[in-house]
């Protein structure tokens, strides 16, 4: 059996729901939304840090005979849909990720809502394994979209504790190649030096064409404005200012994924089999 990893950083995030102003994949939510997240006086900066489990992730795969040879990373999940479906040999693939992206939108693309379902489509082959964290599981049901029944008996979501149950299913099989995406709108730049760090227990090259967008954070001068619109939110001058509704306006700048680019560069990579 060939099996491919995949894992999403924010997979290691609690969910924030206070800071849900909406998701978007482009530069405004990957950079300039964290700057008003960490300044917000309501926002505890401090919680959205990953959880030390990242530290352990690559052992626990080595462990179970899962550890990949080596890793491509990006900023967003949508990418995997063309290594994932451009590579036929794969059977499964184990996504570790704190969303279900098999929602069924905008079938026209592929988006990092919707890469596992459009894999799946494409690939009739292929079944995937979605791991998601404690948090995102209540009463032995996943949060996440309802499963188009085209696709139900090749996805099954499982719950962090009992993956290791699941893994045994895998034992000996030929782990191709993993994929990791940042997911810079979701998981903040106050925590890029850790990402560094879970990079540093594999192999690794940055995706071609699409890998990590730089992002220049300052927390502390974020939390000192948090401070002092702390003290002036009440203000007539901050009550009319129009900050608050104009917000909207600023969320629909161009998407990321609008660029074409070429797999010839990764595929000469992938271990033969």
């Amino acid at each position: 059996m060939n099996v491919g990893i995949s894992v999403d950083w924010d997979f290691f995030f609690p969910d924030i729901n206070q800071w849900d102003y909406g998701h978007k994949e482009n530069l405004f939510f990957i950079n300039q939304i964290w700057q008003l997240r960490a300044s917000s006086p309501s926002n505890p900066v401090e919680k959205i840090v990953p959880r030390e489990s990242y530290r352990r992730f690559w052992n626990r795969l080595e462990k179970l005979g899962l550890k990949p040879p080596i890793c491509f990373v990006s900023e967003s999940h949508a990418f995997n849909f063309d290594l994932v479906t451009y590579e036929e040999r794969l059977d499964a693939l184990l996504v570790f990720d704190q969303h279900v992206d098999a929602y069924d939108k905008h079938p026209e693309y592929v988006t990092c809502e919707n890469w596992i379902l459009q894999s799946l489509r494409r690939a009739p082959q292929l079944r995937v394994y979605v791991v998601l964290p404690t948090h995102q599981w209540n009463d032995d049901k996943a949060n996440g979209p309802e499963i188009p029944e085209d696709v139900s008996d090749r996805l099954t979501l499982v719950k962090d504790p009992h993956f290791e149950g699941l893994a045994q299913e895998f034992r000996g099989a030929n782990v191709l190649a993993s994929y990791i995406c940042r997911s810079g709108a979701w998981t903040p730049p106050w925590s890029d030096d850790q990402f560094t760090d879970f990079l540093n227990g594999v192999e690794w090259m940055e995706f071609p064409e699409h890998g990590l967008f730089e992002r220049t954070f300052d927390l502390g001068t974020a939390l000192q404005v948090g401070r002092f619109l702390s003290n002036q939110q009440k203000t007539p001058f901050f009550l009319k200012s129009g900050l608050k509704s104009g917000f909207p306006e600023l969320r629909h700048p161009q998407l990321l994924l609008e660029v074409p680019y070429n797999l010839s560069q990764i595929c000469a990579l992938l271990p033969k089999v």
